[in-house]
């Protein structure tokens, strides 16, 4: 079984960041779409020249293309960077959270940005699957009281 890699992860949430297609993207940064997308879908991995490449055209370190670094960079304070630190602390990907939880893998993508806000039912099935509270999740509290993680 091949090790989660988190480039592929990394490079969709930069590139839409940047309001770019893919085709938009590896025309910019001189690969093929194709290669682009496997990059992206964890079929393929770049080779060190493109991992510099693409770090540069997105002005961040390689350590963030490849997940090593952010949990640095995790606001902890705030209560979409309380759900990515719960995911990427179980070295699970946004796919295998979305289904544990019962959402799709844009909206855990959408929660860890900020961009959308869960419903209580999501709250409660993080907080189980996690093994942490709502009010941790929620920011009512800075205790991070934790428990026995519940297969949901």
């Amino acid at each position: 079984m091949k090790e989660y890699c988190a480039i592929g992860e990394s490079l969709r949430v930069f590139r839409n960041r940047k309001n770019l297609t893919q085709t938009q993207m590896a025309s910019e940064i001189g690969i093929n779409q194709h290669t682009l997308a496997g990059y992206e879908s964890g079929a393929r991995e770049p080779n060190l020249a493109t991992l510099c490449r693409l770090a540069a055209y997105f002005d961040v370190s390689a350590d963030e293309l490849l997940g090593i670094s952010d949990m640095k960079n995790i606001d902890l304070n705030t209560p979409p960077g309380r759900f990515a630190f719960l995911r990427k602390r179980k070295k699970e990907d946004q796919s295998k959270t979305a289904k544990a939880v019962g959402v799709s893998r844009n909206s855990i993508s959408y929660y860890e940005r900020g961009m959308r806000v869960p419903g209580a039912d999501v709250i409660r099935k993080y907080a189980v699957y996690f093994g942490v509270s709502a009010d941790w999740i929620l920011c009512l509290t800075d205790e991070l009281k934790e428990r026995e993680a519940t297969p949901l």
